[in-house]
């Protein structure tokens, strides 16, 4: 038996984003109001953080 590649796990996972394209994905739909932004923009950084420096 193998080991799956990066690839094939995101695969059987459900094709999931990483967290950097998660967060730029988060940061783009949060800019539609105020409010959204208030919310959605630390959310955006809190992702990049993980995925800077816990990946």
């Amino acid at each position: 038996m193998r080991e799956l590649t990066k690839q094939e796990t995101q695969q059987v996972n459900g094709g999931g984003l990483d967290w950097r394209a998660g967060a730029s994905a988060v940061l783009t739909l949060s800019m539609w109001s105020p409010a959204t932004a208030f919310f959605g923009v630390p959310i955006a950084v809190s992702m990049y953080a993980v995925s800077t420096f816990y990946q």
